[in-house]
């Protein structure tokens, strides 16, 4: 939880900086506002959001003539927003993008995007499908879990998720904070397959029990 305080103080610190800071401004229909800034290429950077109350978004093409390539680092985090889709221009993700969003119970990842940015959608408690375009050629989903293309990486198991969780087989590596702020979950069963669990990883706060593998050549488990 310190680490995720650490973070939530970063962005904190970013709302200030774009306030000061000279950056363009879209408003919505809904009266929510992007507040943008331009890539070298020429293509917006979404690097904040603001609402009044809890809303759907639909990220833009477009905001002012300049094609949204790109959402910044800690963009979204901390808002209202309760769903999120982005259109097949979006390129990359910013890290903790969408981070601390309670609110947001789903998540739509186009076929265009080809990088996420560590703990984009981490400790949203009520985050429960993050869906994946099958197109996109790096990454993918599987019952809701975010994963890289060859799913042999967990990248992100959403915190509104429940019940008992098996990680697949052709898994090796979870993430840093993949689990981090999962509020419903209750084990985690980890195959043998796994041999890298970065930290954090397994930092759920309903987590009550962590099965291995015991053909496991890296981890190992047992009973209280």
């Amino acid at each position: 939880m310190e680490k995720v305080s650490l973070i939530f103080g970063s962005y904190v610190l970013l709302v200030t900086s774009v306030a000061q800071a000279q950056f363009g401004y879209s408003t919505n229909a809904n009266g929510s506002v992007y507040a943008y800034n331009t890539n070298g290429d020429g293509s917006a950077n979404i690097v904040a959001f603001f609402q009044g109350t809890p809303c759907d978004v639909a990220i833009p093409t477009n905001i002012n003539n300049q094609t949204v390539t790109s959402i910044g680092d800690f963009a979204f985090t901390g808002t209202g927003v309760t769903s999120v889709t982005m259109p097949s221009v979006i390129l990359t993700i910013g890290h903790f993008a969408f981070g601390l969003c309670p609110n947001l119970t789903s998540a739509v990842i186009p076929g265009s995007i080809t990088n996420i940015g560590s703990q984009a959608f981490t400790a949203c408690a009520n985050l429960k499908p993050l869906t994946v375009d099958p197109t996109n050629s790096f990454y993918s989903s599987v019952n809701g879990v975010l994963f890289d293309k060859a799913q042999a990486t967990l990248i992100q198991y959403p915190g509104g998720l429940s019940g008992n969780y098996v990680i697949p087989s052709s898994v090796t590596i979870v993430q840093s904070n993949s689990f981090l702020g999962s509020s419903n979950i209750a084990t985690v069963s980890i195959p043998g397959s796994v041999t890298n669990i970065g930290d954090y990883a397994l930092l759920a706060t309903s987590l009550i029990a962590i099965t291995v593998d015991p053909e496991n050549s890296f981890f190992s488990s047992r009973k209280r």
